[in-house]
């Protein structure tokens, strides 16, 4: 209780001296004393020393040239709040660093967005989308499932597509290539279960790959001898679904190039005696082949687009046939397009502001030390953002630099082995997978600007202060989710392919979080195991972990909701200085400002917003501040005039009374027992430690009740009283204006 009433009365008078800033008015506001205003006369010398601290909202009238005349060179250059640092500076210096901060990140986040959206174009996906329909829909790609089918479909609709079918305003730059990759034959594990002299085969791997000639001779040709390539990582250039994960093939094995295609339309006569070549006479697609490749590459000059088409079918050591494509297009640029020059003005331009966050943070070392520095989270990721920043440009402004259309065109895969744009290809897709997270993670350090606003602070501190305890939530949540994803393959991986590993188990388990599921498929795979495994998991996953981490968030969300809103705990100057100028700026034109802070005064009455806002501060819940409301609004219309107003506040004060004579009453009529019937009291009465232990946890409920049911009754006097103090500000304009018409 007398904590209430010292936290009530030690923030009265900044609450009103707040309210007349905010007002910009010159005019004497009415002391209102607060509702133990003896208490505060008493303890008036001790608050004001308590309540005395070095605030730089009282300073602001002073001229901001005062601190800034104070700094370095380096911290003009540099000015950020790192580099900037003092209890002693004012509102206005405090904003105008944030507000440089602000727009110099704004300037880099336009240009990192600039050139980001210039590496994506519409026209991309309009030409892959024809493209998949004429090589994939068409001849029925993934349709093929045996060795005899993949022959079929390379003598006939591949060769149509290729020659007869071309997509209009598409030119196939390099002629088509065809690459097989195989492996080594070896003795069986099971000799008695095989034939005599037969083979095995393993799946592919560098170390079992068969670089054998074909055939015997001389002067082969490349179909029938093993050719090196450049490879994209290390050597290796492919990445199938055959193989396990991280493993790849390697850039090389026996090619064929197709003869390029002429202006007639018609399947060149060449190209098909050289598929059955392979087909016949080197039998290419022998029981040791693993992979077959095809590589096609086109150029569209009216929108200087090249189109890179990989296509594969994978014979993996188990038999049948996988398929997988991959289109991919490269934009070239061009010294007449006024987009890339656009583009590149913006590289160069981010590439120096690039170059000037990295002397801000060296000169931020400087100033907070190594350790320092690397201490705050938000110095770390933006320092590491820019590291990949700029490898993104200055890679970005090298492999376009080296392509020339002219080269690609004009050259003979048979005499050069780098005609094609794979490995660029995919050294193209790493970079926008890396360029997409350097973009999301600047977007997200955007948030760091407004941090400083009360509005917007409680989500980071939220986020910060609930870490601790979402990282053991994660710990436990991955133990079962793991144990789950690894039931899965056991159970549902021969028959299942979202569990036939732990990756696609784990995937499909986060799919299931979200309600993307296929309940008859594990069901159809085993009638009593599938419906448990689907509902436990379910039950568990979903209905009690999912919830716990929901209420982690949400009761350190209410935590950091009510810490925030008790007044003069947290200051935020920008916050403050932002709505001084906002005041400022409504005042000069003459009109009133209608902040959400503010509340609604209309006809010296109270509405229902106000009043909830208000109560909602002083802890009171939304139902009793209905209950309330509704009793006292005597007409229905959401408003209390001055005379509901005075019974409400007459009520609380009564109920608050009340409960403190009680509480004096039954002290003093406590009835009085003699010396000597105190033990026979005792023996009569006595407990045992179980319920006096029960009886004394009851009594500490009652009083934490009854001390909270105190404080929430004074905060809601206070706040009553605030609104009257509002009201009788309000009529003074009021009646003014009244005196002046008569």
């Amino acid at each position: 209780m007398d904590s209430a009433k010292e936290y009530m009365e030690n923030n009265w008078q900044r609450f009103l001296k707040k309210k007349t800033k905010n007002k910009n008015t010159d005019e004497d506001i009415e002391e209102v004393p607060s509702p133990s205003a003896a208490v505060r006369k008493s303890t008036e010398s001790s608050t004001d020393e308590k309540n005395n601290y070095d605030d730089p909202a009282d300073s602001n009238n002073e001229d901001s040239s005062t601190n800034t005349s104070q700094l370095t060179w380096g911290q003009k250059i540099f000015r950020t709040k790192w580099t900037c640092p003092g209890t002693n500076r004012t509102n206005d210096f405090i904003f105008r660093t944030w507000l440089s901060e602000v727009v110099k990140y704004c300037f880099f986040l336009a240009l990192l967005t600039i050139c980001t959206f210039s590496y994506t174009n519409s026209d991309s996906f309009y030409l892959t989308s024809a493209m998949k329909s004429l090589y994939l829909d068409d001849t029925g790609f993934h349709d093929v499932h045996t060795e005899s089918e993949i022959w079929e479909w390379l003598e006939g609709p591949f060769l149509k597509a290729v020659y007869q079918h071309p997509v209009e305003y598409n030119v196939m730059s390099t002629p088509p290539r065809i690459r097989m990759q195989r492996v080594n034959p070896r003795d069986c594990n099971m000799p008695d279960l095989v034939e005599d002299g037969e083979l095995c085969y393993d799946e592919y791997h560098k170390s079992r790959e068969n670089k054998d000639n074909l055939i015997v001779g001389s002067d082969l040709p490349q179909p029938a001898r093993y050719t090196e390539i450049p490879g994209a990582i290390a050597g290796f250039d492919y990445w199938g679904q055959a193989l396990p994960y991280l493993r790849m093939y390697w850039a090389g094995g026996y090619l064929l190039h197709l003869p390029a295609p002429s202006d007639n339309f018609e399947v060149p006569s060449k190209a098909i005696d050289e598929i059955r070549y392979l087909k016949n006479e080197l039998d290419w697609l022998s029981r040791g082949a693993r992979i077959v490749l095809i590589d096609c590459q086109l150029y569209n000059k009216n929108v200087n687009l090249y189109t890179i088409i990989r296509m594969s079918f994978e014979l993996p050591a188990s038999g049948g046939v996988i398929t997988l494509a991959k289109f991919s297009t490269i934009h070239v640029y061009s010294n007449t397009s006024t987009l890339d020059i656009t583009t590149v003005i913006c590289e160069i331009l981010w590439l120096i502001l690039i170059g000037y966050y990295f002397g801000e943070k060296i000169y931020e070392m400087k100033i907070l030390g190594l350790r320092g520095f690397f201490k705050h989270l938000a110095l770390r990721t933006q320092f590491f953002n820019l590291i990949f920043s700029m490898a993104v440009v200055i890679f970005k402004m090298v492999k376009y630099a080296i392509i020339n259309t002219d080269d690609i065109t004009n050259c003979d895969p048979s005499v050069q082995n780098d005609c094609y744009l794979a490995n660029f290809v995919f050294w193209q897709n790493q970079f926008n997978y890396f360029l997409a997270i350097v973009t999301f993670l600047s977007w997200i350090e955007l948030n760091k600007f407004f941090t400083d606003f009360e509005s917007t602070a409680v989500f980071t501190k939220t986020l910060r202060r609930c870490g601790t305890d979402l990282i053991s939530f994660i710990i436990v949540f991955m133990m079962v989710f793991l144990a789950y994803a690894e039931l899965g393959v056991l159970i549902f991986g021969g028959e299942l392919d979202d569990f036939k590993n732990m990756f696609h188990s784990i995937y499909t388990l986060f799919r299931i979080i979200l309600g993307d599921f296929d309940f008859h498929s594990m069901e159809q795979s085993n009638r009593i195991l599938g419906p448990i495994y689907f509902i436990a998991y379910v039950f568990i996953v979903f209905f009690i972990l999912i919830n716990m981490f929901i209420a982690i968030i949400s009761d350190t969300y209410s935590e950091v909701r009510a810490e925030l809103s008790v007044p003069g705990e947290h200051r935020y100057p920008i916050s403050e200085h932002v709505s001084k100028l906002k005041e400022s700026f409504w005042g000069k034109l003459g009109w009133s400002s209608h902040s959400e802070d503010d509340d609604s005064e209309d006809d010296n009455q109270i509405d229902w917003y106000s009043f909830r806002k208000e109560m909602e501060k002083s802890g009171m819940e939304e139902d009793d501040i209905k209950a309330y409301f509704q009793k006292y609004d005597e007409n229905g219309n959401l408003q209390l005039n001055r005379k509901e107003f005075a019974k409400l506040e007459e009520s609380l004060t009564k109920l608050k009374n009340k409960d403190l004579d009680s509480v004096s009453q039954k002290s003093a009529n406590a009835p009085s027992v003699a010396a000597g019937d105190i033990f026979g009291q005792a023996r009569e009465t006595f407990v045992d430690n179980e319920n006096f232990d029960l009886l004394r946890n009851r009594v500490a409920k009652m009083e934490s009740a009854f001390a909270d049911l105190t404080l929430k009754v004074d905060g809601i006097i206070v706040k009553l009283d605030q609104l009257g103090q509002r009201q009788k500000q309000a009529r003074i304009p009021a009646m003014e204006n009244a005196s002046k018409t008569k």
